[in-house]
């Protein structure tokens, strides 16, 4: 415990003082000690189970703040980190003869942006459609505008999760990971 302590107090020094200042050397024998290299503490993840329009999402409370609607709304809930924001929308069944692709391209959030559309499939297994609204992900400079993952649930509405850039230049990776690594259907009890 008093290692725990002297780390984190450590820690919180360097972020104050320059690292040449203040560098902390930890041991598997337990010393810590002034001098050598710095090995970065960062807090474990509290994960936290988050239930939207029939799916589940596995979020961590330390990365993402979450922020869930109770009344019925379109937005259902709403995530944010450093770099992005998250909406989860819900749409209406789609119309017969209509596929997740169509509707993507129909519900462009900027009518005439250019628009890249490719099917996705989470680690759960659940198939959906990425829409990258404004420009091409992978090229510099050409940063989208919006990015939406469409899903339809079991009772035929579709959970679209809308990526929101916050600043200039995006990593778009975690909200990437948040949502294709955790994303799963909700199990009916």
């Amino acid at each position: 415990m008093n290692q725990f302590i002297l780390i984190s107090l450590l820690s919180i020094l360097s972020m104050a003082w320059p690292l040449s200042v203040v560098q902390a050397r930890c041991g598997l024998g337990g010393n810590v000690g002034l001098g050598g290299n710095i090995q970065r503490f960062e807090a474990p993840a509290v994960n936290e189970w988050v239930s939207i329009n029939g799916f589940t999402l596995k979020v961590n409370r330390v990365k993402w703040a979450i922020q869930t609607m109770t009344a019925k709304r379109t937005i259902s809930a709403f995530f944010r980190d450093d770099s992005t924001a998250i909406r989860a929308i819900e749409f209406p069944a789609l119309p017969p003869h209509q596929s997740l692709r169509d509707f993507a391209l129909l519900s462009a959030p900027f009518p005439g942006q250019n628009a890249h559309v490719e099917n996705v499939r989470t680690a759960f297994n659940v198939w959906g459609v990425k829409a990258s609204y404004g420009g091409a992900p992978s090229f510099p400079g050409q940063n989208p505008l919006v990015v939406r993952y469409y899903f339809q649930g079991q009772s035929g509405r579709i959970t679209c999760f809308e990526v929101l850039p916050m600043k200039r230049f995006v990593d778009w990776s975690e909200s990437n990971n948040l949502i294709l690594n955790t994303l799963s259907r909700q199990r009916s009890s």
